[in-house]
């Protein structure tokens, strides 16, 4: 799974070098550039991220605080969010970790340096995905028959059909849901290990057994073992469900 990544600052010039060398990592999904600080802050109270690299002094200092505040703020409000803050400075790296960052990088980018903190960075990622996993493993869930304790590990797929949305088990139960939307349980059980693969379906990576593709007819859909038929996959979202399946479970058939 790609850490999300947010780059904070001014320079065009250094956003791009930055770019261009945390792409070769392969390991980041680039969410959101920003210029300062501020816009860092704004962003973060509507959105998720799980890497920000910032400048120690993102634009000119009359008009935003330095980088190093970022961190300091999301260790209390996203501690999850691990922040990188770099600098020509070899001072900036006491603030860095004065800030409570995750780690400090001094200019120019040195590409071992980058690529030490990358390694540390997607090993507590990793920890952190392992975390949540297990403290996740059920879900309390409102039904038309009341609340309902769920186990994730028995979940095969969620469906929206008739203007109501179901969640079916690999044991062939199917539960009508009470006030969700599609857009509801994606938010909440896609850091979960479940994929809104087409509008009508939100599947669990985990339980897919093959996914399958006519490129004539534009056809694509994955099947789970033991369960009688299959689920449309849209055409924008093949490709990058492949990706997903290969990097987590190298099992799957195509």
């Amino acid at each position: 799974m790609d850490m999300r990544l947010v780059i904070v600052d001014s320079n065009a010039e250094l956003r791009e070098r930055l770019r261009n060398l945390l792409s070769l990592q392969r390991c980041f999904r680039l969410e959101a550039e920003l210029n300062t600080t501020e816009e860092a802050v704004a962003y973060m109270e509507l959105h998720e991220a799980d890497v920000i690299f910032i400048n120690a002094q993102p634009a000119d200092a009359s008009f935003t605080s330095e980088g190093n505040y970022l961190s300091y703020v999301l260790s209390t409000t996203r501690p999850d969010t691990q922040v990188v803050v770099y600098g020509a400075a070899k001072e900036d790296a006491y603030h860095a970790v004065r800030g409570l960052s995750a780690g400090f990088l001094l200019l120019p980018f040195d590409p071992l340096d980058l690529q030490q903190t990358v390694n540390r960075l997607r090993y507590v990622f990793e920890l952190q995905t392992a975390k949540k996993e297990t403290a996740n493993s059920s879900l309390m869930i409102k039904t038309k028959q009341g609340y309902q304790l769920v186990r994730l590990d028995t979940v095969l797929f969620l469906e929206r059909a008739a203007r109501i949305c179901k969640i079916v088990t690999e044991d062939g139960t199917v539960t009508d849901l009470q006030g969700y939307s599609m857009a509801d349980l994606e938010r909440m059980l896609e850091p979960r290990g479940f994929y809104r693969c087409h509008q009508s379906f939100l599947v669990n990576l985990a339980k897919v057994n093959t996914i399958q593709a006519d490129n004539e007819i534009k056809h694509y859909s994955i099947c789970f073992k033991g369960f009688a038929g299959e689920i449309m996959v849209s055409r924008e979202k093949y490709t990058d469900m492949v990706t997903r399946l290969r990097d987590k479970y190298a099992r799957i058939g195509q």
